[in-house]
């Protein structure tokens, strides 16, 4: 089995590999801190004196599920400094299980935080395809002192190379328009739905095909834009 892909950067020299469960601690610490001012984590963890404990309990809890389904990525430049949390998706498997949101260890994590979190996993199942198998990406983040030197480019194209050789489309939902131009750059576009939260901000599905396949062969979602 590889242990990971070494890629060279302009920027930073990192390696890139499936994450392990010995990761759980530092994958939850990077994500943590790449989300902390993310207008959707805002929305869902309002200012509160325990903000950042239900916070990185989020994170923690998709980090196990996300490296028991295969599909954490982390790069090391030489510690972790980002990582990346893929889960398979399709007709005969769900992204995220509908009694997923519900169990008793997530309620338990994200505190008084988690009807607004119920109230987002609600808002964007109803847009996420379900009837073309692809890869969905929950969660992409690179530690602040850590960003603008090309690990998050790295993390996306490590992944997005074996989604490509193997023809799975890609899904995502980005929390800013900012991060629609970067996955667009990727190869990413947007549907036509947009998730809009109450009284909150905005988040823009996006779907991308595999590079070199046929449309036939992995077709678009309905709706797209």
């Amino acid at each position: 089995m590889k242990k990971g892909s070494a890629i060279s950067d302009p920027d930073l020299p990192a390696l890139v590999r499936r994450a392990r469960p010995d990761d759980i601690d530092r994958i939850t610490m990077v994500l943590d801190a790449a989300f902390s001012d993310d207008p959707v984590s805002r929305w869902v963890f309002p200012e509160h004196p325990q903000r950042d404990r239900w916070h990185r309990g989020m994170f923690r809890v998709f980090a196990e599920w996300s490296i028991m389904t295969g599909g954490a990525y982390v790069a090391e430049a030489p510690d972790i400094d980002a990582a990346a949390l893929w889960i398979p998706a399709g007709p005969d498997t769900l992204a995220v299980p509908p009694q997923f949101p519900y169990l008793p260890d997530l309620q338990q994590a994200l505190g008084p935080a988690y009807p607004r979190f119920v109230a987002l996993f609600e808002h964007m199942d109803v847009v996420h395809p379900r009837d073309v198998d692809h890869a969905y990406l929950p969660f992409i983040g690179v530690l602040p002192e850590c960003q603008d030197h090309g690990l998050g480019r790295l993390l996306m194209r490590h992944r997005l190379d074996e989604l490509d050789k193997a023809g799975t489309p890609a899904y995502l939902e980005a929390t800013s328009l900012r991060a629609v131009s970067l996955y667009e750059h990727l190869g990413f576009d947007r549907t036509r739905a947009c998730i809009r939260l109450d009284q909150g901000p905005a988040l823009w599905p996006m779907w991308r095909r595999p590079y070199g396949i046929e449309p036939e062969a992995a077709p678009d979602p309905p709706g797209r834009a």
